[in-house]
């Protein structure tokens, strides 16, 4: 399969060939140019790949999975990193952490999963999620009350207040 990028609106399709027209903004396969045409660090449209087979949507929601994962062991690093005083260390965790995130991002647009056509449509979908990430939290915290964990209570309160917080 190759890349191919509308140069006037971004949308990248991906298949065998550009499509007659685009599908965004209307103009004709003329516009379109293979990715490996792109200069380095031009802003990317990334768009749902539409015809995926169950084989290959498994391997992306894998993906999605893994490169989350990694990304949060990444960010885990950086923080045990800095409580060390290893500045390089944490920088490097932290970049490392960005980029699993942003590929976890791609992945998932890719797949079109819990995505709706715009941003401002998924919101509403992602604020729901969010509750759901603070109930969560709720059971945890009272799993763990028996324990002596005030500290990492603290931090779940903590982490609750800024998901509330960044909800609108």
């Amino acid at each position: 399969m190759k890349r191919f990028k509308c140069k006037e609106c971004g949308y990248i399709h991906i298949g065998d060939e550009a499509p007659d027209v685009c599908p965004v903004c209307g103009y004709d396969k003329s516009i379109f140019v293979k990715m490996d045409q792109v200069e380095e660090g031009e802003n990317i449209a990334y768009a749902m790949i539409e015809e995926l087979d169950v084989t290959s949507i498994k391997i992306l929601r894998q993906l999605i999975d893994d490169t989350s994962e990694m990304a949060a062991v990444a960010s885990a690093m950086a923080k045990r990193a800095l409580m060390e005083n290893n500045l390089d260390l944490e920088k490097y965790f932290n970049a490392l952490a960005l980029e699993l995130l942003d590929q976890a991002s791609i992945y998932m647009i890719y797949s079109g999963e819990f995505l709706e056509v715009t941003s401002s449509a998924n919101r509403p979908e992602l604020e729901k999620k969010l509750q759901n990430e603070m109930i969560k939290i709720d059971k945890f915290i009272e799993a763990i009350s028996d324990m002596d964990l005030e500290e990492v209570v603290d931090v779940l309160e903590a982490n609750k207040k800024k998901i509330g917080a960044l909800m609108i």
